[in-house]
């Protein structure tokens, strides 16, 4: 006989058990009678639970429950529910519970692991390797470990060979599980988070420079991290509702989700806990499988709209908007991506459709298919891939080639070649790639191919920015249509490439186009502001205020225009509020900073610029006009520490070589002023504009 401790330990899913057949066969006062006794035992065996070596233990709290009148089964697993702009969500480890199998074999899968902090991601990079130097940017990258922080290192080397332009950041995040390549992250005191400029590739067991950043004018240690960009890389944080429409600021908090979930392609998990907790419904077991979405029961376009929503990418260099109306969490699994993200695709001088190929292009490969196109939407992804397990690597090409058979057995039995390679059939047919964007990456062509490309589809690449041609919907049948469609190409192009011409088309189609959502004067007032048209943004910004009285960046806008119009007074006075509002804006308090300046105020000029680096540390132009208020007081040593600061952030910064150069040369330190200018000449932006003596 069972110990009395193991039959306490009871499943959620035995609890249901138990209720439904009292629920159906027992009358009113039996049930509630030991409905009550059911709850006890229920009481006594989640509490052993936590006690217990269950594999649910750790998904719960060790604390001690609180014995109160308001003690609900809930409180007794003591696991939250998410709030905010991602509603519904709870800790995906609560799942294991009742899905054992699954979560313990979706471990090995990548997704699981597509984010974390460096103490909990495997290590497997090589630490110990010598800096990576990137003769480019003429700059020198290292990445090392301590305990179980990560330390990201850049510097250059000056005429004499000493460090010049040092930085130095602990990582705060690694995205990507390592099957090809890590990147790495840091988060400043505002909560945004930026890229660092080397990775990990994990196929050659090298550090490389990370996409994108291999010409000798980037981003450096600024590329921002957006949130569409984490939508594919993360599961959804907890942040306020509206605070992920598009305009807000790009804020995360400082505890992030560790990877991909369950939740993420079966959508929010706690309807679905709660109709296990409380059966109350007619059917119950039927009530917890339709609070859950379960994707290979769902419509074709749905369905494959779980997998796209973050393995569809017709381009890397150009990325389709969301809808207007759509806040960057807001996709729930059971919808079509379409309702909420409008695709593009770009046609790339020198470069036919059929033969562009990049690191996300899973689903729009596998689309350009015939057997995709002719499967009358029976070929989807996971008629290959199941999410949940990771096929080991002996079994793999026979796993996959069993698929291909269950469609090709005739092909199968009188195709010559697949009797010496029948266990093998995408090695030919989706044969691996080097992909375009991400140049020291090798993967899978997930289009399906009736013979093997010519030429060695696996040579090295230079990474180079391709020269767009044109721009249009991938699926234009489900785009929107008329002025709303073409207005929405504006956005897209102006997001990206800020000019005149999108500008004034963007202008055009809002004209023309009926209930035109609030978000669209966003776009247009940035570019106006970015064009310098301020009095076109002031009238555009009153159209968002309008609606939204308290947007900040809206009134941040405003204020910025007045100040360039010369309207001082006005311009101080929303900066003000601003401020007193404690803006997450740090452009508000350097602005503001600026106006303070310009008006010779430098004691507000400098509070403002502390309070700016203190949010946005990595900030340039912040230490900069910090090195012009030290000048102010006298303070040169100050000036050129706060130089320093600068160009150890963004070494090609030539206003701030200017100036270090300026202050070494009134101190009188002729080698230091040397070393810098003979450093400037070689490597700031603008090295003409330096006047040498």
């Amino acid at each position: 006989m069972l110990p009395l401790c193991n039959l306490l330990r009871i499943s959620q899913l035995n609890v249901l058990v138990v209720k439904t057949l009292i629920k159906q066969v027992m009358t009113s006062q039996l049930k509630t009678t030991l409905t009550i006794c059911i709850f006890l035992l229920i009481t006594v065996g989640l509490t052993l639970l936590f006690t217990g070596d269950d594999t649910a233990q750790e998904a719960y709290s060790q604390e001690s429950v609180d014995n109160s009148p308001s003690l609900t089964l809930p409180t007794l697993l003591n696991y939250s529910v998410s709030k905010g702009a991602a509603q519904g969500y709870v800790d995906d480890r609560l799942c294991s519970n009742c899905h054992a199998q699954h979560s313990q074999t979706f471990q090995h899968v990548g997704m699981s692991h597509s984010f974390g902090t460096p103490a909990v991601m495997k290590k497997i990079e090589n630490f110990t390797a010598q800096p990576f130097y990137h003769a480019k940017s003429n700059r020198y990258y290292q990445i090392t470990q301590e305990n179980e922080q990560l330390i990201f290192h850049r510097y250059q080397l000056d005429e004499q060979g000493n460090k010049i332009n040092e930085w130095t950041r602990n990582i705060d995040y690694v995205v990507g599980s390592g099957n090809t390549s890590r990147s790495y992250l840091y988060q400043n005191n505002l909560g945004e988070l930026f890229q660092l400029p080397l990775s990990w590739y994990s196929q050659t067991q090298q550090w490389q420079m990370a996409p994108g950043f291999d010409k000798a004018e980037h981003a450096g240690v600024n590329r921002p991290v957006q949130r569409q960009c984490m939508f594919c890389h993360n599961a959804f944080p907890e942040v306020e509702v509206n605070s992920d429409l598009h305009w807000q600021p790009h804020i995360f908090p400082k505890s992030l989700p560790s990877g991909i979930g369950c939740q993420r392609c079966h959508g929010p998990g706690a309807e679905h806990i709660d109709k296990v907790l409380n059966p109350i419904d007619e059917e119950p077991l039927l009530a917890i499988r339709e609070a859950i979405v379960n994707p290979a029961k769902l419509p074709a376009d749905q369905r494959d709209s779980v997998c796209f929503q973050c393995h569809m990418q017709p381009s890397a260099h150009l990325s389709g908007i969301r809808k207007l109306e759509r806040a960057d969490y807001s996709f729930r699994p059971g919808e079509n991506l379409n309702d909420y993200l409008i695709h593009v695709d770009v046609v790339e001088q020198g470069k036919k459709q059929d033969d562009k190929f990049q690191i996300n292009h899973h689903g729009y490969r596998l689309a350009q298919s015939e057997c995709f196109k002719q499967s009358n939407s029976e070929l989807t992804c996971i008629s290959c891939h199941n999410p949940h397990q990771k096929p080991n690597k002996q079994d793999k090409n026979q796993h996959f080639a069993n698929v291909c058979i269950d469609c090709h057995q005739d092909a199968a039995a009188v195709a010559p070649h697949t009797v010496n390679d029948k266990d093998n059939c995408i090695g030919c047919h989706m044969p691996r790639r080097r992909t375009q964007d991400v140049v020291h990456v090798v993967m899978t062509d997930h289009k399906i191919q009736r013979f093997l490309p010519k030429g060695d589809s696996q040579a090295e690449l230079q990474e180079v920015d391709p020269v767009l041609l044109d721009m249009n919907f991938a699926w234009p049948h489900a785009a929107p249509q008329g002025s709303e469609g073409e207005m929405y190409k504006a956005i897209t192009m102006l997001r990206a490439f800020p000019n005149a011409n999108y500008l004034d088309y963007l202008t055009a189609m809002i004209s023309r186009t009926e209930d035109v959502p609030i978000q669209a004067y966003f776009d247009l007032a940035q570019g106006q502001l970015s064009l310098q048209r301020y009095e076109q943004a002031l009238n555009t910004v009153e159209i968002i205020l309008a609606e939204q009285p308290d947007n900040q960046r809206a009134l941040m806008w405003k204020a910025l225009a007045l100040f360039a119009l010369g309207d001082n007074k006005q311009s101080a006075a929303i900066f003000a509020t601003l401020v007193e509002q404690k803006s997450q804006i740090s452009e508000v308090y350097f602005n503001y900073a600026l106006l303070h300046l310009k008006l010779n105020n430098i004691s507000q000029a400098q509070k403002l610029l502390n309070k700016t680096v203190s949010l946005k540390e990595n900030m340039p132009q912040a230490w900069y006009y910090l090195a012009l208020v030290a000048d102010k007081n006298n303070q040169y040593q100050l000036a050129i520490e706060h130089l320093q600061t600068a160009l150890a952030i963004e070494p090609s910064y030539t206003k701030a070589y200017k100036k270090i150069i300026e202050y070494y040369t009134y101190l009188g330190d002729e080698a230091q002023a040397r070393r810098y200018t003979e450093h400037a000449l070689k490597y700031a932006a603008q090295p003409s504009s330096l006047s040498v003596k």
